[in-house]
């Protein structure tokens, strides 16, 4: 038996600067990491060098995909969810 294990997250700060993270384990070790910075993957174990050169491929190019989600998609979804909360607080 394997295990795949995905962790991702964005922060909104109070300055409304932003932030974002992805990591990737496999079988309970640190496998490979998001460069936020570059929008590229970074592998952290030997065999993550093939799954990181296909991902980082001018074909593939997941980074630039998950950076953008970070910097974006993932930033409007937290926005929503801080008014849900924001309006049950208000309503308490």
């Amino acid at each position: 038996i394997h295990s795949f294990q995905w962790m991702d997250g964005c922060e909104l700060r109070d300055d409304g600067t932003t932030a974002g993270y992805q990591q990737i384990g496999y079988d309970g070790r640190e496998f490979m990491s998001l460069d936020t910075q570059r929008g590229i993957w970074i592998p952290t174990m030997n065999e993550a060098q093939i799954t990181t050169q296909r991902w980082n491929s001018p074909e593939v190019r997941a980074g630039e995909r998950n950076k953008n989600y970070l910097e974006n998609i993932c930033i409007e979804w937290l926005k929503k969810y801080i008014e849900y909360g924001r309006e049950d607080l208000e309503r308490r």
